[in-house]
């Protein structure tokens, strides 16, 4: 059943659901791929679902950081600002993201081996499991009178 309602996601909704299956086995060094993963992913997407995200990262900015260490801050410019999070990270080194969307209910928290894989894995989560309704354009609804 499961397998029959995951194919009719479509490809970017699917995507963005497997790399948050890949985060929870994913290794720290893992983190900057998987991070330029989703971020292609986001780009894909439709843009209601940017929309709804909020953020206007650029790649280029998003790969300079990715590429010099800071996936963390990546990430964090990718959120938007119609993202909540909170970080946490445990002595002994497991991580974990909650991520909660302005309008998209429930908030998701994700467990992983470095605060990036939490983070790339609660987006990620996130975004498959958000409802994109479009907005209807408002109408006027004048009023007839009879006579």
């Amino acid at each position: 059943m499961a397998s029959e309602v995951r194919n009719r996601q479509p490809l970017w909704n699917q995507g963005l659901s497997d790399l948050a299956d890949q985060c929870t086995d994913a290794k720290a060094c893992d983190a900057p791929e998987l991070a330029v993963r989703l971020f292609e992913l986001i780009s894909a997407s439709p843009a209601m679902l940017r929309d709804h995200l909020g953020t206007a990262t650029d790649r280029r900015a998003f790969l300079a950081h990715v590429g010099n260490g800071a996936t963390e801050c990546a990430l964090l410019d990718l959120c938007g600002d119609k993202t909540s999070f909170v970080l946490s990270k445990s002595a002994a080194g497991s991580s974990l993201a909650t991520i909660h969307m302005d309008g998209s209910g429930d908030e998701v928290t994700f467990f992983a081996n470095s605060i990036a894989l939490a983070m790339i894995g609660a987006l990620a989560a996130a975004l498959s499991q958000t409802k994109l309704v479009p907005k209807r354009p408002s109408r006027s609804v004048g009023r007839r009178f009879l006579h």
